[in-house]
């Protein structure tokens, strides 16, 4: 056979050899990864999560994973016994599972290592809502492409929904609902240690004004900087949640939720900040709520180890009975990473909660720092805490909510059965707390404004500036 026949058919045949093997080979390589992640997941995940079943191709393999949730007793069903104490039903456990078709190699539609397309895998009565929902299509996909390079590129779906939902009574179709959903779509990719991702929900409505939800924004971009830690920032946005009914209205508009971690020599700085621009509750309306909290000065590893710790503890005793030991077991779990991280004397501050309500401006501002030295079998309260607290607020506001408490007061009346006090009782009954609160330092009043400042430091409590106990040796 000459030259020329050969060389073609040689390269038909590498050709052929590498289509059939790469993807083979990728697939087990795959299916390794797979287990081994699997294998893995107590120390990543706080619930358990197994491999159902798995079987491997040529050119694609079918996966099912299920991860069981625990929910704890039911309240409904915890008895007493003859002694007096609490006798526990069997946890609720919520088993999900999901189901993985995975394509192994380029393929006509794209050139990468695999593509894993991920559905809830739903049955009995969950599978016959679904289907009345979302009809043949699935509830929500992910779909995962692994790149020739290591990247990882991905998308959520979750399709739109304009529908009728029926009635609780069959006999009732007045009492159907109609159900708008936009559906979601997300994306993201990773490249390293960097995870860029973004989601869009456009909203969901129900019988046009009664729930109106939407439209919501996700935004992250993450880097991994140890096991379970990530540094970063993450946003959300919600426009609207607004619901009308029999018993009234109320709506909340503007809310945002911004976080950013960073790391600086080995330790995190995280803060969180969530606002809400409205809140309408009838005729109560409140502007300008945010709410600032910063957790400091966490060691990355301890932190990272200290994770780890509380997922393997989640994850072995899922589904077992909850008793009166089980904050002890805990604590003698995680107290090697817990001491770790507490030797690095984190702080955690509320660095602004306020509102503005019709009287004025209420704003709180807070701190609480560990100042011991990680030793947590002598902790105290006294040596191995420290706190303090300022709080500024319209006297307007203050009295009407000492007037709200004395409200709830009863007397007893002419027939002997308990009674409301009368409004000028009440009026008297805040105004005299108020004073009563003036008289021992505990707030002090400058115009229309009060305010107080509390600290807490080695046992001793002060407040505005007299100190009301001191520790005792």
């Amino acid at each position: 056979m000459s030259n020329p026949v050969i060389k073609p058919l040689v390269g038909l045949a590498i050709i052929g050899a590498l289509g059939v093997g790469l993807p083979w080979v990728i697939g087990r390589k795959i299916e390794t990864d797979v287990r081994a992640a699997i294998a893995a997941a107590p120390d990543h995940y706080p619930y358990p999560v197994s491999l159902v079943r798995y079987e491997r191709g040529l050119f694609s393999s079918v996966a099912e994973t299920q991860q069981r949730f625990d929910l704890g007793p039911d309240p409904d069903e915890i008895t007493i016994d003859d002694d007096g104490k609490a006798v526990l039903p069997p946890n609720r456990i919520v088993p999900l599972t999901l189901l993985h078709r995975i394509s192994h190699g380029p393929r006509p539609d794209g050139l990468r290592l695999a593509r894993f397309v991920n559905t809830v895998k739903l049955d009995g009565d969950w599978r016959d809502a679904a289907r009345r929902l979302f009809g043949d299509a699935e509830p929500v996909t992910l779909t995962v492409d692994l790149g020739l390079a290591g990247g990882v590129r991905g998308e959520l779906v979750s399709p739109a929904i304009d529908t009728q939902l029926p009635p609780d009574d069959e006999d009732d179709q007045e009492d159907a609902r109609h159900l708008q959903w936009s559906g979601i779509r997300g994306q993201f990719s990773k490249s390293g240690p960097r995870l860029v991702g973004m989601l869009d929900a456009p909203g969901l409505r129900i019988d046009e004004d009664a729930l109106v939800v939407g439209p919501a924004t996700i935004n992250a971009d993450l880097t991994a900087i140890a096991d379970g830690i990530w540094a970063g920032t993450f946003s959300s946005r919600l426009e609207t949640v607004r619901t009308e009914g029999q018993e009234g209205a109320a709506s909340l508009k503007g809310i945002r939720l911004d976080a950013d971690t960073v790391e600086t020599n080995g330790k995190l700085t995280s803060t969180t900040t969530m606002a809400v621009d409205e809140l309408l509750l009838d005729d109560v309306k409140v502007s300008d709520a945010r709410l600032r909290m910063v957790l400091d000065r966490l060691g990355t590893q301890s932190l990272s180890e200290l994770s780890r710790a509380l997922n393997r503890y989640t994850a072995q005793h899922n589904g077992k009975p909850v008793d009166g030991d089980e904050a002890r077991r805990m604590l003698a779990a995680i107290q090697p990473s817990l001491a770790a991280a507490a030797a690095e004397q984190p702080i955690f501050a509320i660095e602004d909660l306020s509102f503005t309500a019709p009287q004025g401006k209420l704003q709180l501002r807070g701190k609480v720092q560990y100042v011991g030295d990680g030793n947590l079998d002598d902790f105290s309260v006294a040596g191995d805490v420290a706190a303090d607290l300022s709080l500024e607020a319209p006297v307007a506001l203050i009295d009407l909510l000492l007037r709200q408490q004395a409200a709830k007061a009863k007397i007893p009346g002419p027939d002997g059965e308990p009674g409301s006090l009368h409004p000028d009782q009440i009026a008297a009954s805040a105004q005299a707390s108020r004073d009563d609160a003036v008289n021992k330092g505990l707030l002090t009043l400058d115009g229309d404004r009060a305010s107080t400042a509390i600290t807490y430091k080695d046992g001793a409590l002060t407040i505005n500036g007299k100190t009301l106990g001191a520790p005792t040796h």
